[in-house]
């Protein structure tokens, strides 16, 4: 099948002047250090947060260093992006270190701070508390499934329905470009693998714990 040419996949041009855009774009909207770790202070103090972070106190575990970035980038404008933690997300939870990045030059509104720092936050408990290794296939797509889950759970609009299936959308996208084993299968045996990893959909979309 012949390949069909996207502007704006394969022009350099448009694809510098796309970047650019972006840039300050990312400039005009974003929020100040100071707007941020306010707001994270005022969040954990809510009732929605009170048993994760009682978990933590409960068990002695550290909670994640949350650690503000004004240089996130997705990638080049002209080469391939995907080792690039920040391509899909303004965020990352690194389960080595313990620490949660929040990308300020690419977070625009506390929303968008919120939505992030929860599908993370999400991330972190289930490694540090669950005991989770994020290294693996099965607990990565659990993980990812109700980080999907949760994150929407800030749209108080979105019906049920809608929200299942938009959070099935991300979990399936994430790990197909995001599971931790994905080079050790060719890419269409890697596909058909996704979709049995995440056979247990249901069973993990229905864990909303630590949130309230």
């Amino acid at each position: 099948m012949p390949r069909v040419f996207d502007p704006e996949r394969d022009d350099p041009t448009v694809k510098l002047i796309k970047g650019v855009t972006t840039f300050f774009e990312e400039q005009k909207y974003k929020l100040s250090e100071n707007e941020i770790n306010e707001f994270i202070k005022q969040m954990l103090k809510r009732e929605r947060y009170s048993q994760m972070v009682q978990k933590y106190l409960q068990n002695k575990i550290e909670f994640p260093d949350i650690i503000i970035k004004n240089s996130c980038s997705k990638g080049h404008f002209f080469f391939n992006t995907s080792n690039y933690p920040f391509q899909y997300f303004p965020s990352d939870y690194n389960q080595q270190k313990n620490e949660i990045i929040l990308c300020k030059n690419q977070i625009r509104n506390l929303l968008e701070l919120q939505e992030n720092l929860d599908r993370e936050l999400t991330l972190a408990y289930d490694h540090n508390v669950e005991k989770k290794d994020l290294s693996q296939d099965a607990d990565f797509a659990c993980s990812q499934i109700r980080a999907c889950r949760v994150q929407l759970d800030n749209y108080k609009k979105l019906d049920n329905s809608s929200k299942k299936q938009i959070s099935q959308t991300c979990a399936r996208f994430l790990f197909r470009h995001k599971g931790p084993n994905q080079d050790k299968l060719p890419h269409d045996m890697w596909v058909r693998y996704t979709e049995k990893i995440l056979d247990k959909f249901d069973y993990c979309y229905n864990l909303t714990y630590p949130f309230k």
